[in-house]
């Protein structure tokens, strides 16, 4: 076939004629509109069924289950996964596929290019026709269904600055022997204008130029080259499978892996509930081994929370045994009154009985003569019972009772306390002491100055001291003495009796709540303890060694006083 064009249009004609074309060639594609880079195929996968694929996610017989998923922080990870991976997976997904065919598309254009190169070498004007040789440089002009055309047009009355029409001066051969029509690019020619454009089953070049003879005689030129858009479809097809498939394990992938993250994230929050429950079981006293940093401060809290709780239980444990412990002094007191009362109604039944025997008459008429002449206070003394002394130890009892719930309650007394009298409540202390110890015949030295006082609750005097009185009385065999000064800025109280002492290792050991220096006395170790947290609860200190003017032990006890 020979290459020269001639210029009629004839040919023109005959490629409009009605032939078998091949698919998508259609005539009727002529003059579409450009487009993007590219119309949407039929081979891109649609999205209508995308918005529609959770309509069923909100039936009621659900709503049970998405609550109980969502009161699970495991549960909430999860959804929050399932909900945003999809999403970020295929935003990624179409960005990845939006930047390949923009690949595709450049590199398509760049080839065209090189192929508008090849014609624009090859082509000559020779007489005013247009000529190229019969096999170009590139093979797949030449090669039937090589999916490579081309065509080179001149508009008709270019002269007069109106274009009517087109006439084709040139048509590759791949062309012709197909006889296949081309979607024709109808726009205004402008000299050096450039056109890539995606139309219907093409990608289409266009360039036009004006051609110069010797005669300065102008010629205008429109190159027009297309190329098949079906590589680029296989192409795009296979990118997209392969995109979609491998970010599909890759989203099942960082699932998995953020479902094992997040179990391993939630590990010491398990350890915690383990733990709680072994708290409550009573296996473990504390919440112990590491957490992470932002578990750390709930378990200290925790922590400290049972210690507290443990120490007010502490605390109600060792209130009862001090309670306990006060109580005891008043009920052996009353109880010596008892016995002394009884013992006193013994002797004199036994007197009257014997008086009775001698001469009924004398006896009925001394013992009316003798209540005649006794008043009700002396028949209670020489009666039976001194009830001035067990209405005091009764009131105490009870002052005692309120005292101790009151320090169940209250860890530390924080209040500003009234000045109290050192020694008239060390003198009511000697007192009941020796009534209590009567059969030892104690002998009591009391050095303190009588303006001497120290801002205290007065229980708590009586307790502390008496405390140590009782022990000193309990140990020691006739001697006691207690004695107060001011040593600046303490206030000094020393206890000391004549018994045996005490050791080295024990004056370490004694004043631990249980804790008893001679065990074949009778006792529980409390009393020294509960001096003991007096004396802490006033910021005071406590120390026991040996008396050096009695021999026995000595308790020294300070007492600041400024606080």
């Amino acid at each position: 076939m020979n290459s020269r064009a001639d210029g009629s249009h004839g040919t023109t004609s005959r490629l409009s004629t009605g032939k078998k074309y091949r698919p998508g060639l259609d005539p009727s594609s002529e003059n579409e509109p450009s487009s993007d880079h590219e119309p949407n195929s039929d081979n891109e996968p649609s999205t209508d069924t995308a918005s529609s694929s959770g309509k069923d996610a909100s039936q009621p017989s659900s709503k049970a289950n998405v609550t109980n998923v969502l009161n699970s922080l495991q549960g909430r990870f999860i959804a929050a996964s399932l909900l945003c991976l999809p999403l970020f997976i295929g935003a990624s997904g179409l960005l990845l596929e939006r930047a390949f065919k923009d690949s595709l598309v450049t590199a398509e254009q760049e080839q065209l290019q090189s192929q508008l190169y090849i014609l624009l070498g090859a082509a000559e004007l020779q007489q005013g026709q247009l000529w190229l040789p019969e096999q170009l440089y590139e093979p797949r002009y030449n090669v039937v269904d090589s999916g490579l055309y081309a065509t080179v047009s001149t508009p008709s009355n270019f002269e007069t600055g109106s274009i009517s029409s087109w006439k084709q001066l040139w048509q590759s051969e791949s062309v012709s022997i197909l006889n296949i029509s081309l979607p024709y690019n109808a726009m205004n020619f402008q000299t050096d204008q450039r056109a890539m454009e995606s139309v219907g089953n093409y990608f289409r070049l266009t360039y036009d130029l004006s051609w110069v003879e010797e005669d300065n005689s102008t010629l205008p030129l429109r190159f027009q080259i297309y190329h098949d858009r079906q590589t680029y479809k296989q192409q795009v097809k296979k990118y997209r499978q392969q995109l979609w498939y491998g970010l599909s394990f890759l989203a099942m992938g960082l699932l998995t892996v953020q479902v094992l993250i997040m179990r391993w994230g939630l590990r010491p929050l398990k350890k915690l509930a383990t733990d709680l429950k072994r708290l409550l079981s009573g296996n473990q006293s504390q919440l112990m081994g590491n957490y992470p940093d932002e578990i750390t401060p709930v378990t200290d809290s925790l922590n400290e929370v049972l210690r507290n709780e443990q120490q007010q239980r502490e605390r109600y444990r060792n209130t009862l045994g001090d309670l306990a412990h006060s109580l005891k002094t008043p009920l052996a007191v009353i109880q010596g009154e008892l016995q002394r009362g009884e013992a006193t109604r013994s002797s004199t039944a036994q007197k009257d009985q014997s008086q009775a025997r001698q001469t009924e008459h004398h006896d009925r008429q001394q013992t009316s003569k003798h209540a005649d002449q006794q008043g009700p206070a002396e028949q209670a003394q020489s009666g039976f019972i001194d009830t001035e002394v067990v209405n005091e130890q009764l009131e105490r009892m009870g002052t005692i009772i309120r005292h101790q719930l009151q320090r169940a309650v209250l860890q530390t007394n924080q209040k500003r306390h009234s000045q109290q009298a050192i020694r008239p409540i060390v003198q009511r202390l000697c007192n009941v002491m020796g009534k209590v110890y009567q059969e030892k015949n104690i002998e009591f030295t009391i050095a303190i100055d009588e303006s001497l006082s120290y801002p205290i609750e007065s229980q708590d005097l009586f307790e502390l001291l008496g405390n140590l009185i009782e022990n000193a009385c309990k140990y020691g065999r006739n001697q006691v003495m207690v004695s107060a000064t001011t040593e600046t800025p303490d206030c000094v109280f020393t206890v000391a009796d004549n018994g045996p002492g005490i050791s080295d290792k024990q004056a370490q050991t004694i004043l631990q709540r249980g804790a008893r220096a001679d065990t074949a006395q009778p006792g529980q170790g409390i009393g020294l303890a509960v001096s003991t947290d007096i004396i802490s609860a006033y910021g005071g200190s406590i120390e026991a060694r040996n008396s050096s003017l009695l021999g026995g032990a000595e308790f020294q006890i300070r007492l600041p006083t400024v606080r």
